[in-house]
């Protein structure tokens, strides 16, 4: 269900991320170009935790056709629940399932060549729920919720459009436009952001952004800590966390880089108590997790690699 306006959005971000306060603005962009499947759901979920983290929107976009009905159920309840502005990009495809994760987002964007609707991929034992589905979200949108019906089932009308057209109802930019499915129609990815006075953003490429480490903080201790990672005997300080809280950080592999060793450092402010981790191997997708205890040398770390 779209929760902002276009306006609202831009005025939001700005405002919450001026950079006269230190902060840049952000805009998360991943690039969807395979058919929805658990992998990339799972990608969806951590573009999503960071650009929330991070205080930014998120740009899905698209170039893609099918997927699982089910699967991609989960990614558009992951948008619905999505404190931060989504749009869906549409420069060349979203078929199927894969529309639907598109009509979820706040807003619709589709370049002038660009097709959004249909029913491809979906199984036939689905293609009701996928429908009523579809009809859910227009509903949401305030437009009429036969249009998500005919794109499930080719023989459902529309107003307007000539009956017999073939198959279930895909929409070029010139229709979606007409119907309101879309905010606007844009030329490229640059005209998008400038339309949300976003060109001055730092873009992120969040499928990318995943080969990166990842230190997740969960301080138990009394005392608040500051966390560095260590490489070659220098310190990256990476933040603070208070007593009691957690945090998380994200760190590109060009700032470690693959293959060299690293450890964990926190440090209890105001003591000279610490903690140091082994070391670990950077490697794409790393994780390094770390319980702070209150007895400091009592802390857990451990690592793993995203999937």
């Amino acid at each position: 269900m779209p929760r902002f306006s276009i306006f609202m959005m831009g005025v939001l971000l700005t405002a919450a991320l001026d950079p006269a306060k230190g902060q840049d603005i952000l805009v998360y962009r991943l690039s969807l170009t395979t058919s929805i499947d658990t992998d990339v759901v799972r990608v969806i979920d951590r573009a999503i935790q960071a650009a929330e983290r991070r205080g930014s929107a998120l740009v899905l976009d698209f170039g893609v056709s099918g997927g699982d009905y089910q699967t991609a159920n989960e990614a558009v309840q992951m948008l619905g629940e999505a404190a931060i502005p989504t749009h869906a990009f549409v420069c060349d495809r979203a078929l199927g399932v894969s529309a639907m994760l598109a009509l979820a987002a706040d807003s619709v964007f589709m370049c002038p060549d660009a097709v959004l609707g249909g029913a491809d991929g979906v199984a036939a034992e689905e293609v009701s729920a996928y429908g009523a589905h579809l009809q859910r979200l227009m509903t949401a949108r305030r437009l009429d919720r036969n249009v998500g019906l005919a794109m499930a089932d080719g023989s459902v009308q529309i107003s307007g459009l000539a009956p017999g057209r073939g198959g279930p109802l895909i929409l070029d930019a010139v229709l979606a436009s007409q119907m309101g499915v879309t905010a606007a129609t844009v030329q490229n990815f640059d005209s998008l952001l400038a339309l949300l006075e976003l060109d001055e953003a730092q873009v992120i490429d969040a499928d990318h952004d995943w080969n990166g480490t990842r230190a997740e903080i969960r301080n138990y201790n009394w005392g608040d800590v500051r966390v560095y990672v260590l490489r070659s005997g220098t310190r990256m300080r990476l933040g603070t966390v208070t007593s009691m809280n957690s945090s998380d950080f994200e760190i590109a592999d060009g700032q470690l880089g693959i293959g060299s060793q690293i450890q964990l450092l926190a440090e209890v402010i105001g003591s000279s108590e610490r903690f140091l981790s082994q070391q670990v191997q950077v490697q794409p997708g790393l994780v390094l997790h770390l319980d702070v205890a209150n007895v400091i040398q009592q802390s857990a770390f451990s690592y793993y690699r995203r999937n």
